[in-house]
């Protein structure tokens, strides 16, 4: 479901991997990139793992674009004890403990609740708020910030709480609540090619309401597979950087060097995390 997130993830590190081997490599030892795919699956990513460690015998791991295969390779980590890179966030209670081997550039659920409520209220002034997320871990802590949020500092409960199994066939019922409830805002936590599905079919439905998201929305597949359906969505991400306005060099190189090499292809801030990673193994 994230294969073009992880298509992106891949063609960053490409870049900077081909970088530093062109000036040399670490200590004069060229990098060497080796590929498996996790399927967004825990128990497949534990296995591509296994594969990379025992048989092509790496040294560290980078990625995953999934919190659930996060988790299990961290864990993991600790116990074999390689370096674990990932740009992604660990579940809020694994986070909280010390890992040794298990590096994340990233900001969990409660921390990017308060941000994104508080932009909403300033700049949407809803009334009434919906939510609409997927059963992940991720998404769960999130929306259970926001929440938070919304009660201790405006007052405010939704009137719809909408959740369902990522990777769920058919959703209508959830949108159909979400409908009722007659929302100002939408808070959606969709990602991916099946969550631009989703946003298509909130859309046919009738649903003209603003919708709001934060890191979720922000997945290379989810406007694409969304289409003309993406129009009006409000997303909001805390970023050190942007594209358009970069302020420190390497982030101006990240920029330039994929631009340079993936014209047709948009840059978006989670580039930025990819090559952070590997200035991190370097």
């Amino acid at each position: 479901p994230l294969a073009l997130d992880g298509d992106f993830t891949k063609k960053t590190i490409d870049l900077y991997v081909n970088k530093v081997n062109a000036a040399g490599g670490i200590n004069g030892r060229k990098l060497k990139l080796v590929y498996e795919d996790d399927a967004c699956e825990a128990t497949k990513g534990v296995a591509a793992v296994r594969k990379l460690l025992d048989l092509d015998q790496v040294f560290a791991i980078l990625g995953t674009s999934c919190t659930p295969v996060a988790a299990a390779v961290g864990e993991l980590a600790e116990q074999e004890k390689f370096p674990f890179v990932i740009g992604v966030p660990l579940p809020v209670k694994q986070a909280q403990g010390y890992h040794r081997y298990t590096f994340v550039n990233n900001i969990l659920g409660p921390e990017q609740a308060p941000p994104l409520t508080d932009w909403m209220m300033q700049n949407l002034k809803p009334k009434r708020v919906a939510l609409l997320y997927y059963e992940l871990e991720s998404s769960n802590s999130l929306n259970e910030g926001i929440k938070a949020h919304l009660k201790k500092n405006y007052n405010m409960e939704p009137v719809a709480d909408e959740h369902f199994k990522f990777g769920a066939a058919d959703i209508s019922a959830n949108l159909l609540r979400v409908k009722a409830s007659n929302p100002d805002v939408i808070i959606a936590s969709l990602l991916g090619t099946q969550g631009g599905a989703q946003i298509q079919q909130l859309r046919q439905m009738g649903i003209t309401t603003p919708i709001i998201g934060g890191t979720f929305l922000n997945i290379v597949g989810t406007a694409k597979a969304a289409g003309p359906a993406i129009d009006g969505i409000y997303y909001l991400e805390m970023a050190a950087d942007t594209p358009d306005n970069p302020s420190s060099a390497s982030f101006r190189e990240f920029i330039d060097a994929f631009r340079k090499a993936y014209p047709d292809i948009p840059t978006r801030d989670m580039g930025t995390v990819n090559w952070v990673v590997g200035a991190a193994v370097e």
